[in-house]
């Protein structure tokens, strides 16, 4: 297995936590049940260098060596959108004007 871990990050109500690997694997792991809920491929086999949520968890985004930076679905982890670069995306940001509390 590829469990060797580049990021993770707390998932809602900070019972379970999304982490991603160094071979593109995509994890969403519940801490009660100490399982897997959810596992993807988003960048096949290239790294996934980090993984950014938002505030109220409805967008999940992974950055991967493969030149790609992606939108998943948190629950599901289906790939919403993709921003595709030349080179590796190492991180992604929300704008700060999402995460305003108007917003």
């Amino acid at each position: 297995m590829d469990h060797i871990v580049n990021k993770a990050v707390w998932g809602p109500l900070d019972k379970s936590i999304y982490y991603a690997t160094n071979l593109g694997r995509l994890l969403h792991y519940d801490l009660g049940k100490r399982e897997v809920i959810t596992a993807q491929h988003p960048h096949k086999s290239f790294e996934i260098m980090n993984l950014t949520i938002t505030h109220d968890f409805t967008m999940l985004f992974t950055c991967g060596g493969d030149g790609n930076c992606k939108l998943l679905h948190p629950e599901t982890l289906v790939e919403i959108r993709n921003y595709r670069f030349d080179f590796p995306v190492r991180d992604a940001q929300i704008s700060p004007l999402y995460e305003a509390e108007e917003n």
